[in-house]
């Protein structure tokens, strides 16, 4: 028993360091505590199994056990996973959620649906069918999955589906974006941003912005920026505008493109350079017939020789060939 509970015990400390569990490791002096709490939480108070691994013996309880470099710890009934358990391969793919006869079930990690089917939320929401993209994005959002909170806030935004209300769907943006979801973080910084569903609050949508931009997600770069240029919610600076504008237009965003290639023409934040200016609004025209770039650009070329043109025109298709990079 003593050995039993030692295994027990090295198992779990390593397990908790691992991706195996979806809650950040626990961190300081009390680490292997929390996450035996964690895991006595998980197990419905199952008791430990007990003795070596058989079918038998390996009923109703709780148990750890690893084989050729997979690990399983969870609940057990008649030697299968049965219950809540989360399985991690040598390779590193993990399954998290629930079990029965051996089977994986569904999960629940917020980072993959546990029921309901997004993707049937998607293809009714693209033909229209609001009713039935509500339904299957709230029973995921219910049960703490991202994308289907970020989905069912923009339904209550935009009125498909339900009555508009923007307090509801701040609060859908709310609890994904807690969740570390940073299209949800962009949502909701747009939120605070323009008073819709939240008071208007520059410094709180910066801090969404900011958020979302740690993850490298261009929209959230691109409107860094733009608080930037503007200077809301931080003192304002073209240089950190252009900064921002740049990550985002290499990652292929054409709002930022159009912003970076005005930056160029003006002057602000980087030295005048009506070519390259050219370059950044000809390449943001041409994603989805941008049309604010387009008559930018056109504007622009009244400014410039036809020797200069010819060059950002040559710059542009080069720029998109190399994917943004280098430009």
């Amino acid at each position: 028993m003593k050995q039993l509970l030692t295994a027990f015990i090295v198992t779990t400390f390593l397990l908790c360091s691992t991706q195996g569990w979806s809650q950040p490791p626990c961190k300081g002096k009390n680490r292997y505590n929390k996450c035996l709490e964690r895991i006595e939480q998980a197990t419905s108070s199952l008791p430990v199994c007990q003795g070596h691994y058989t079918a038998t013996t390996w009923t109703d309880c709780f148990g750890v056990y690893t084989h050729a470099g997979d690990k399983y710890f969870g609940e057990w009934k008649h030697g299968k996973h049965h219950g809540q358990g989360t399985y991690v391969s040598a390779d590193g793919s993990v399954k998290e959620g629930v079990w029965n006869n051996g089977k994986f079930l569904y999960s629940t990690n917020p980072n993959t649906p546990p029921f309901g089917d997004y993707s049937m939320g998607e293809k009714a929401y693209k033909q229209g069918d609001y009713n039935t993209a509500l339904r299957e994005w709230k029973l995921l959002a219910m049960k703490r999955y991202a994308p289907a909170q970020l989905a069912l806030g923009n339904l209550y935004a935009k009125g498909q589906g339900v009555s508009q209300n923007y307090k509801t769907a701040a609060q859908w943006f709310t609890k994904a974006a807690k969740r570390g979801h940073a299209p949800a973080q962009t949502k909701l910084g747009d939120m605070y941003f323009e008073g819709q569903g939240v008071p208007a609050d520059d410094k709180q949508a910066f801090k969404w912005y900011k958020n979302a931009s740690g993850h490298g997600y261009a929209p959230a770069q691109s409107k860094q920026g733009t608080m930037y240029e503007q200077g809301r919610g931080v003192p304002q600076n073209n240089k950190m505008a252009v900064r921002w504008y740049k990550l985002a237009a290499k990652k292929g965003h054409a709002p930022a493109q159009r912003n970076l290639g005005l930056m160029y023409a003006t002057g602000r934040g980087i030295l005048r350079d009506l070519i390259v200016a050219h370059m950044w609004l000809n390449i943001a025209a041409s994603q989805f017939n941008h049309m604010d770039a387009m008559n930018e650009r056109d504007n622009l070329e009244k400014k410039m020789t036809s020797s200069q043109i010819q060059q950002a025109q040559d710059r542009a298709r080069l720029c998109i060939a190399k994917n943004y990079k280098d430009c």
